[in-house]
């Protein structure tokens, strides 16, 4: 049984740059006028759209539109990019790392952790301009989330078998975290055909080999026990 959860990239531009690491450093810098997008995990696709709000006094307020423009929800976003202002607010994120050189990572708030297809989040800064004109905010953009599996000791699973009877049976799995866990998804082996589930979402079975994954409702695991009632045959 393993489970895996959708979180960033550890050591976020280090470990970005190997999981990338067919692009040198200077590919994630823009040599024309168009912005690049890049992402940690493939099949991945997005846009930022950049708004400017208002302006003052070496200041200004710009809204960024982080666009799903794949066929894959984007789960538990993080964001890697480069500018030449110093962001000091920000709000729909939060700031997770920064250089001090103007490379920030930025991931999602609890309300807007997924982005849905054809779907977009707004996220606001006030920036600090300083001598510079304000243009484009960033040359490039990394989607910098990737799936990872999480060690068998790290997280608790259990079944409660509450009846059987001749051609059906119902029961629940238990699960919970000693981290906090995003996006979680599951997969097993079941001596039962699973044919409902709830708080879970079964996303492939094959055989006695299953993959269940939350329901946007239950998302994210903690030390709280998470129920899934489960009937089959």
């Amino acid at each position: 049984m393993s489970i895996s959860r959708t979180s960033r990239a550890f050591c976020v531009f280090l470990s970005t740059l190997l999981v990338l690491s067919s692009f040198p450093l200077s590919a994630l810098r823009a040599d024309d006028t168009k912005i690049k997008y890049y992402s940690v995990e493939e099949g991945k696709e997005f846009e930022v759209e950049q708004v400017t709000t208002s302006t003052w006094g070496g200041h200004a307020n710009i809204e960024l539109k982080i666009k799903n423009t794949g066929d894959e929800i984007i789960d538990n976003w993080h964001i890697t990019f480069e500018t030449p202002y110093v962001i000091e607010n920000i709000w729909n994120a939060t700031i997770v790392e920064t250089d001090n050189r103007g490379t920030y990572t930025i991931r999602n708030s609890y309300y807007n952790q997924d982005i849905g297809t054809n779907s977009e989040v707004t996220i606001g800064m006030t920036l600090a301009l300083g001598e510079t004109e304000l243009g484009n905010f960033s040359d490039w953009y990394l989607l910098n989330t990737k799936t990872y599996e999480v060690e068998s000791d790290r997280y608790f699973i259990s079944y409660q078998e509450y009846s059987k009877w001749n051609g059906g049976f119902n029961g629940a799995l238990m699960l919970s975290s000693m981290d906090y866990i995003e996006d979680w998804t599951l997969s097993f082996d079941s001596n039962y055909e699973i044919t409902t589930i709830s708080n879970a979402i079964i996303e492939s079975s094959e055989n006695s080999s299953y993959t269940i994954t939350n329901d946007g409702f239950s998302q994210n695991l903690s030390s709280n026990m998470l129920l899934m009632s489960i009937q089959g045959r």
